[in-house]
């Protein structure tokens, strides 16, 4: 048997005898969008640490599961906002504990906000 033959049976095998890897603990970060006449027909975009992590209507909640520690989470408006609404961020802490919540939601004047959230 060569050398070749020996490592594609070990990558093969190995993980059948491997150890599961610790996972860390489970976390949830829960983003809930507001009801309302505001904003209504925009999708908000929502980012985590600059990656796509799903989109927002109306009313809807995204639930993620990033790793426990520090993140960034950023709302973009879909172009059926119009206006001049700005991508609105927000720094926050997931821990293994407990959920974080936030809720998205268009103020009065026109702008978009991200807000920690009891609900």
């Amino acid at each position: 048997m060569d050398a070749k033959a020996i490592a594609f049976l070990i990558a093969v095998f190995s993980p059948l005898t491997a150890k599961a890897p610790v996972s860390s603990p489970p976390s949830a970060l829960v983003i809930t969008r507001d009801t309302g006449p505001i904003g209504v027909v925009c999708a908000v975009y929502v980012y985590l640490d600059g990656a796509y992590a799903g989109k927002v209507d109306s009313g809807k909640t995204l639930v993620l599961h990033p790793p426990v520690g520090e993140h960034t989470v950023s709302a973009h408006p879909s172009s059926l906002c119009g206006g001049n609404l700005k991508v609105a961020q927000q720094k926050m802490e997931v821990k293994a504990d407990r959920p974080t919540k936030l809720r998205i939601r268009f103020a009065r004047g026109g702008g978009m906000l991200i807000e920690h959230s009891a609900l």
